[in-house]
């Protein structure tokens, strides 16, 4: 407090009447405000706006998941769901994380999830990866079904290599749009869950020579030789010249063990999913991923994030001594951006992303890079395809979490191309379930098309108490 506030407070502050009577008009009005909403619910539900529906299969897992079944893997610490309708007969319950076996005699049962469909929005114009309740002609019980919209009137929807394309181009999501459906993979907390021996699965490793990645706590640091100065130079390009072969990667390795193996091996991501135990297929390489960190910037010079999609390899480069992102592709610099708040370095929550075919960076929640790229080169497997490296200086990540995007999959369950018979009508939409190989939508008996006066809303909110 300033003098002047000083002497204006008396030695035994007495709230005054008038600023008890603006107390208690503070308590009216925000008792007033949760009747009037809980009233407005009651309304909007009586009247149809918003209605309550259960999740009844699992279509849609793991956004959205029908009765289903969980257990926590004593090797690896991640929680196991697995949908009723996918139990295995022999109680079997294999983790889709490490691929450790264990056995359904511990497991939590259920409801689907319960969710609110808006039915304002029913009649109007509906956006590509809007979830929606609509009722199917062909189901005489008159069950709501939920799944998500990806074709929209007049167009012609295939799908190619888990992408998805619409009159043959790649249907690109936000941000926003790729967390409503992204697929957990990796928790860094799950590790610690484990009581008894050491986690088993995906990890994150030092790839460095050097070995200047530890791990700290709930998360790892890096700890390099002291930063120099800042190096400008008139070409961008120059400023990466040699210091490729300084970097030292914190890599991570997607582990898992087979039923036919006894130790785990490192694998390409897969579109596993846990909720599907019963079903037997061949699985797909996931390709698009979603890594989330948590960044803590001391005096590090720059801090580096590395993907790899197939032959296509993209370096972020944070430069925190002279405030500058810059985005290389296959070695090429192809984006630059001044950025003030790197000049004054705090960390942030950090999300960088690797999705149908672009690459998108975003710190506390704002986009900053989102670059669309093409590539006519054959898509090959990758091991390790994220990493986060260090040149000098020290930062530190945690509460790493790592997410894949949903790999859609041929009408058969396989990775085969697959292309719609037509393109939609004006009042048709597509839609696919977020359970790739276990969903009945669109793709089945040549095109399942949802009319628009069969949709009763937009599913407004996911995984109600």
């Amino acid at each position: 407090m300033n003098g002047r506030a000083e002497r204006n407070v008396p030695a035994d502050p007495k709230p005054s009447q008038s600023a008890r009577s603006i107390q208690q008009d503070l308590w009216l009005i925000a008792v007033i405000f949760v009747l009037a909403m809980v009233i407005a619910g009651r309304v909007w539900s009586l009247c149809g706006w918003l209605a309550p529906i259960h999740i009844s299969s699992g279509s849609m897992a793991d956004s959205l998941r029908g009765p289903h079944n969980s257990i926590k893997c004593e090797a690896c610490g991640a929680t196991i769901v697995q949908g009723v309708e996918h139990a295995r007969r022999d109680g079997v319950v294999v983790c889709p994380h490490c691929g450790e076996i264990g056995t359904s005699d511990r497991l939590i049962e259920s409801a689907g999830d319960r969710v609110l469909v808006e039915s304002l929005s029913s009649g109007k114009s509906y956006k590509r990866w809007d979830a929606v309740a609509f009722l199917d002609a062909n189901d005489e019980r008159g069950v709501a079904q939920v799944k998500r919209i990806v074709g929209l009137p007049g167009e012609l929807v295939a799908i190619r290599d888990g992408d998805l394309l619409v009159d043959d181009q790649i249907a690109r999501k936000t941000l926003d749009e790729f967390r409503q459906m992204a697929i957990l993979v990796f928790d860094d907390s799950w590790s610690r869950s484990v009581t008894a021996g050491v986690p088993t699965g995906s990890t994150w490793e030092d790839g460095s020579s050097r070995r200047e990645w530890r791990r700290d706590g709930d998360g790892y640091s890096f700890v390099g030789p002291n930063p120099r100065h800042a190096f400008v130079s008139g070409s961008d390009q120059e400023h990466f010249s040699g210091r490729n072969d300084e970097l030292q990667w914190l890599e991570f390795d997607m582990r898992r063990r087979y039923l036919a193996a006894s130790e785990q091996i490192s694998t390409p991501m897969l579109d596993v999913y846990g909720y599907n135990q019963s079903l037997s297929r061949e699985l797909q390489t996931a390709h698009d991923l979603l890594c989330v960190t948590r960044l803590r910037v001391n005096d590090a010079d720059v801090t580096v994030w590395r993907l790899k999609d197939g032959q296509e390899r993209f370096e972020l480069w944070s430069d925190w001594r002279i405030g500058r992102l810059r985005l290389l592709h296959n070695d090429r610099l192809v984006w630059t951006r001044n950025v003030g708040w790197l000049s004054h370095p705090t960390g942030g929550m950090v999300e960088v992303a690797l999705v149908d075919r672009q690459v998108i960076f975003a710190v506390d929640g704002v986009t900053w890079l989102r670059y669309p790229y093409e590539s006519t080169q054959p898509r090959n497997d990758v091991l390790r395809p994220i990493a986060i490296g260090g040149l000098r200086g020290r930062f530190r990540v945690n509460q790493i979490r790592v997410y894949r995007d949903v790999h859609y999959l041929h009408a058969y369950g396989v990775g085969w191309p697959w292309k719609a018979s037509r393109p939609l009508a004006e009042d048709e939409y597509f839609v696919l379930g977020d359970n790739s190989p276990a969903s009945m939508d669109s793709r089945q008996l040549g095109g399942r098309f949802v009319v628009r006066e069969q949709i009763l809303g937009r599913v407004w909110r996911s995984r109600l108490p």
